[in-house]
């Protein structure tokens, strides 16, 4: 777990740990620097159960470096990502463990689950569930369907996940939840569990919400504002972080996928750039991207840049 300013939902948080039918499980927390009760809340639960870690180490690495540098703190056949806010339901260590136990297998494996939303006050939100997207690596290069606080990871993809920390832009990489998840599919398995797992709270201080409930007039709306233009372009951006760290371990077609996305914005060949994600089968299930996607192709380079920056 990473926290930073986090005491208003803290303790619902590791109450939901404690309540795990799971038991055998340990929680290692970086804060990244609060000034809020935050710190307080943690070292009253640590003193009370000995399954807590409050680590000492530098403040402010950021919601990405940290929860990687985690995963270098202890080896452990399983690794959860934990929000602060969230409240966990009580099977959800059991059941992603025992989804990874299952495929009894050494490879990198990641299996997340669905999801429900709360609001501040642990009322659901009504909103229609997310159906998660293809878990190819095809599909991780353009998008991430993996919500983090709802994955596990075995042992081997938190090696390859930490053996590179030392050389990588954090500035480059999107989210840590995708990143594992591309890692995961590029090497091994992503698994998907339809069950609602974590109650995902949305409030005005989340540092990532959960999609929106779409409507007609919210995509063309997102069309017309070119809404996703920043996320877009951060896919291309992080594949060519991919391409640095990983490329070299990559078979011939991941490695020319990686290209074509990690290209993309990168200089004005519409047509061409648009006919190898077609033949690559890069298109992305949803349209409202698609649209979007060629429109940024479309526009000329500068003025394309202006709109990215």
């Amino acid at each position: 777990m990473s926290t930073y300013n986090g005491e208003k939902f803290l303790s619902d948080q590791i109450e939901s740990f404690i309540n795990q039918t799971h038991k055998a499980w340990h929680l290692f927390v970086h804060d990244d620097g609060s000034s809020d009760q935050t710190l307080n809340i943690l070292s009253k639960y640590a003193q009370q159960d000995p399954r807590i870690t409050v680590l000492s180490s530098d403040p402010h690495l950021g919601i990405k470096k940290s929860f990687l540098t985690l995963l270098e703190k202890n080896e452990s056949p399983f690794y959860a990502f934990s929000d602060q806010d969230d409240i966990w339901e009580p099977q959800k260590l059991e059941k992603l463990t025992a989804k990874l136990e299952s495929t009894a297998s050494i490879e990198p494996a990641l299996v997340y689950s669905d999801f429900k939303k709360i609001d501040a006050f642990n009322a659901p939100i009504m909103d229609k569930t997310i159906t998660p997207g293809n878990t190819t690596y095809k599909s991780f290069l353009r998008i991430n369907t993996v919500t983090g606080c709802t994955c596990m990871i075995n042992l081997s993809l938190r090696n390859l996940l930490i053996q590179p920390l030392l050389n990588i832009n954090f500035d480059l990489m999107y989210m840590h939840d995708w990143w594992a998840a591309l890692v995961a599919s590029a090497f091994g398995q992503v698994y998907f569990l339809p069950d609602q797992l974590v109650a995902y709270r949305q409030h005005g201080s989340n540092t990532i919400g959960a999609p929106k409930q779409r409507t007609l007039m919210n995509q063309l709306n997102k069309i017309f504002k070119l809404s996703d233009r920043y996320f877009l372009n951060g896919a291309a951006v992080q594949a060519k972080l991919f391409l640095q760290v990983y490329g070299k371990h990559l078979s011939t077609s991941q490695r020319e996928d990686c290209q074509i996305v990690a290209n993309l914005f990168r200089s004005w060949h519409p047509l061409s750039k648009h006919s190898k994600l077609v033949a690559n089968h890069l298109l992305m299930q949803d349209n409202v991207y698609n649209f979007q996607t060629n429109i940024l192709l479309l526009t000329p380079p500068k003025l394309r840049n202006s709109h990215l920056k």
